[in-house]
């Protein structure tokens, strides 16, 4: 029974590990394509709205002064290791490791360099080093952020 569980916590990280995946082998029209689609969600339908120019998630980002560089790719990067970060710590359990999130972190620091090395053979995509660097980080604050919440309910309790 005790397997069975430790075998089923890692079905979320498994899941992230497959999205990001099937992300990394699209094409980069397909990219693009997805890119406007997920940007024009918050568009308004026709009868809602008087404005000539449609309102997109970018459009609206960019609005707040210190985003307006932002890149909506990058920012999938960082959502999509965040969760892989957090479903890895979550996969590894706390009990036999002293530092559990940064193996999490390492673990997905290393997927990341698949990633892209996987992006590298995919037509019209390329790989990067700054995109490592990216995924890291985002998934080292995942699994740090979900280490310091379980440590601190388990100090409260």
């Amino acid at each position: 029974m005790l397997r069975k569980r430790a075998v089923l916590r890692w079905i979320p990280a498994s899941v992230f590990a497959i999205i990001i995946f099937a992300f990394s082998s699209m094409s980069e029209l397909d990219v693009r394509t997805t890119y406007k689609a997920v940007d024009t969600l918050a568009q308004p339908t026709a009868a809602s709205t008087s404005s000539a120019s449609p309102v997109t998630i970018s459009g609206v980002l960019r609005k707040i002064p210190i985003l307006t560089n932002i890149n909506l790719l990058k920012v999938g990067h960082a959502i999509g290791y965040f969760f892989l970060g957090v479903s890895v710590l979550y996969g590894l359990g706390w009990a036999a490791w002293r530092w559990p999130w940064l193996a999490a972190a390492g673990i997905c620091c290393l997927y990341a360099v698949s990633d892209e090395l996987h992006q590298w053979f995919v037509p019209g995509r390329s790989s990067s080093v700054v995109d490592v660097i990216l995924d890291s980080l985002a998934a080292f604050c995942g699994a740090g952020v979900l280490f310091l919440m379980r440590r601190k309910s388990n100090r409260s309790s």
